[in-house]
């Protein structure tokens, strides 16, 4: 028979220590993905930024070589925009 004082007294303490701890590390873990995606998504859209100006810069006598450029660089955005959405699907994206 276990005595409820005993339960009380040291089992119910340690446990939920135990669960606030798991509580914390878990949100620690989530939140420092949040921070990592950010930044990621940050030094994307810079590169993004070169990448466009380089564009406008790099053939000056090809406008249609400019213009095939910055169609790819519009359908990867698109298709980043796309693959971040909650309801992006497999199917939905075209290869």
């Amino acid at each position: 028979k276990i005595f409820p004082p005993a339960i009380n007294g040291v089992v119910v303490p340690a446990i939920s220590i135990l669960f606030a701890n798991l509580i914390a590390t878990t949100i620690n873990t989530l939140r420092q993905r949040q921070l990592d995606i950010r930044t990621c998504l940050n030094m994307e859209a810079g590169q993004l930024r070169i990448l466009q100006s380089l564009l406008d810069c790099s053939f000056p006598n090809h406008p249609s070589h400019t213009l095939s450029c910055r169609r790819y660089l519009t359908q990867y955005t698109t298709r980043l925009i796309a693959e971040s959405q909650p309801t992006m699907t497999v199917e939905s994206l075209d290869y």
